[in-house]
């Protein structure tokens, strides 16, 4: 991660931060080149992600971004005289259960209003949903903590057929099923979870596959997401909301990936 300063002058109304803070990072990439000199080389760092800013300083404004192509060797850092410090661990707001701990859904609207500058910075955890969803260790810590939640909220209810019933679907028959874990309700009706992790705030965007919605929107009364926020490495524990029905129901779905097929006349030598 890394703290940035703007220019001295500048305020949360300058236009340049204005665009930081709205920045869509899918038609737009912000580039790190760093040097600890004023009249040394600049190194090139890689792209950022945007993680937040502080709403309450400026003449400077303060940005806190994830740099996305780490780790920085060893070497560069010794280069550049940069000391690594570990991102600071998240503490328990309340006592939980296999590690889950259930809120309310975040507003819509709530991202990126930055914060202020008591709690600005006071958990430096990096959270890029694009890393979040290419971080298969991730992503499989959050199915086993639903997986395990879901078994124990049967055992407790005296279900024990059900909850020995319960099926880990993405490790049992693959990606392909379009939702993760398979469970019931207290009534015995079949639930299909689909989990969702980051190490981000409940407002952090995710990714879903066109299988995944696909299932959804095919399975409107039994599609379930579990969306785990905050999750905590070292304790094994996140936060959670709830959300039921299809996907395109309940969140704004904005398409970032196509598949391209060549054209038959393109690949035909003979036309």
């Amino acid at each position: 991660m890394l703290t940035w300063q703007s220019q001295p002058r500048q305020s949360l109304t300058d236009p340049i931060i204005r665009r930081l803070v709205s920045l869509d990072e899918r038609l737009n990439t912000v580039h790190l080149f760093l040097r600890t000199r004023r009249a040394g080389p600049y190194t090139y760092l890689g792209p950022l992600g945007y993680l937040e800013h502080d709403n309450t300083r400026e003449q400077p404004v303060y940005f806190q971004w994830q740099i996305l192509e780490g780790p920085i060797p060893v070497a560069v850092t010794g280069a550049l005289g940069l000391t690594l410090v570990p991102s600071t661990e998240r503490t328990a707001t309340a006592v939980v259960t296999h590690g889950l701990t259930e809120a309310a859904a975040p507003k819509a609207g709530s991202g990126r209003r930055g914060r202020a500058t008591p709690v600005f910075g006071s958990k430096k955890q990096a959270r890029y949903p694009g890393q979040d969803a290419k971080n298969a260790a991730l992503g499989l810590a959050g199915e086993n903590l639903v997986f395990k939640h879901e078994i124990e909220q049967l055992r407790r209810a005296g279900l024990y057929e059900l909850a020995d019933a319960v099926v880990h679907v993405s490790q049992v028959e693959g990606d392909s099923a379009g939702y993760d874990i398979r469970s019931f309700t207290d009534q015995g009706d079949v639930r299909h979870i689909e989990v969702k992790t980051t190490r981000g705030t409940a407002a952090t965007a995710f990714f879903a596959s066109a299988r995944e919605v696909e299932f959804s929107r095919q399975n409107p009364d039994t599609y379930v997401l579990h969306r785990l926020y905050e999750y905590d490495d070292a304790r094994d524990a996140a936060q959670f909301y709830v959300v039921d029905g299809p996907l395109a129901d309940g969140f704004v779905l904005e398409a970032n990936e196509y598949r391209v097929f060549v054209k038959p006349e393109l690949s035909d030598p003979d036309m």
